[in-house]
């Protein structure tokens, strides 16, 4: 069975955000003496070209700056919002919350969804937690989203535009 990112379970607004520029650097060891150098360091080394690749870097930072930043987006839109660690299941972590929804980012390979759910209370959803949601929802799409889901095969796996 296939697979796709994971979701907000009730989610009511989803986007999805290509992250595949994440983690990867330009790095070229030199063939002689085996210095590295980093992009736009030079171009050559002990009188020879250098021959650029990419590699995975490791450190999870480019991440951490990711969820930064999209917690930064949504509590200067919304100050109402308030940062959270929590976690939906094992891949969907909760990150902002305030007393009429739940937001939450999750990724797989290179592709991020944020999604965000009306918060219950004993009596249900209520009429300004729905509508606060869409109208996130709303503002997710034109800020935030760069893909577009436009289906699904029946092994779980899905399909995705580039946003024009």
């Amino acid at each position: 069975m296939g697979r796709g990112v994971a979701t907000l379970s009730h989610a009511t607004g989803v986007v999805y955000d290509d992250i595949s520029w994440m983690g990867l650097i330009q790095r070229a060891v030199c063939e002689k003496c085996s210095e590295p150098y980093y992009e736009d360091e030079t171009t050559e080394c002990c009188d020879i070209p250098l021959v650029f690749a990419e590699y995975y870097n490791e450190d999870h930072q480019d991440w951490d700056w990711y969820v930064e930043g999209i917690t930064d987006k949504f509590t200067t839109k919304y100050p109402s919002l308030t940062t959270t660690d929590s976690w939906d299941g094992n891949e969907v972590h909760i990150i902002l919350e305030n007393d009429l929804c739940e937001i939450a980012i999750s990724d797989y390979c290179s592709l991020c969804s944020i999604s965000i759910r009306p918060k219950e209370n004993e009596y249900g959803h209520t009429g300004l937690a729905d509508r606060f949601c869409r109208y996130v929802d709303i503002w997710m799409n034109e800020h935030i989203s760069t893909l577009n889901r436009v289906g699904g095969f029946s092994d779980g796996t899905s399909c995705y535009e580039k946003k024009t």
